[in-house]
């Protein structure tokens, strides 16, 4: 666990330097990692011999402000974080094609994902995957982007999923 920490510390430092503020509290709260990793939802990115370069949650529970929305017709795709290293390797591109298959495999049409209203090139890079800006919405003092990529309108392969962004620079 204290790697996980670690990988969610150097995500919210690199936040924080670009002037989006703190999306999560350094030290991340202990209880907050434990739960996900109990209830099956918390995974880790390792590339041998350098691991883990990263982690991310897929819950299939809707956040609060995700209103509007039918909460059990999607995955949801939370604190996606890399080492700051492994940027332009296209970890985030496999990421995001494995949670597309699993969020399918559940027999779900949406995969869907917020992030800082401000970090603007991560919003391009989003978007570069064919999520769709539904709304912002205001939690815990941040203003988030929320997105969601609707998986029934996605071929059916997503080994070649691409983006043509890169996420880093401003979040």
């Amino acid at each position: 666990m204290p790697l996980i920490t670690d990988l969610l510390a150097e995500g919210s430092d690199r936040m924080a330097e670009l002037g989006l503020g703190r999306p999560w509290p350094v030290p991340f709260p202990r209880e907050r990692i434990l739960a996900p990793i109990e209830a099956g939802v918390a995974f880790r990115v390792d590339l041998p011999p350098e691991s883990p370069i990263g982690a991310f949650l897929l819950t299939w529970e809707a956040d609060p402000y995700w209103t509007g929305t039918v909460a059990h017709e999607a995955g949801y795709l939370h604190r996606l974080t890399l080492r700051r290293r492994m940027a332009g390797q296209r970890v985030a591109e496999q990421v995001v094609a494995w949670a597309i298959e699993q969020v399918k495999a559940a027999h779900r049409g949406y995969l869907r994902l917020d992030c800082l209203a401000g970090a603007h090139r991560l919003r391009r890079y989003y978007e570069s995957f064919g999520f769709r800006y539904v709304t912002n919405a205001t939690v815990r003092g941040f203003d988030l982007a929320l997105y969601e990529l609707d998986l029934r309108s996605l071929e059916t392969d997503t080994s070649t999923l691409t983006s043509s962004a890169e996420p880093s620079s401003d979040g």
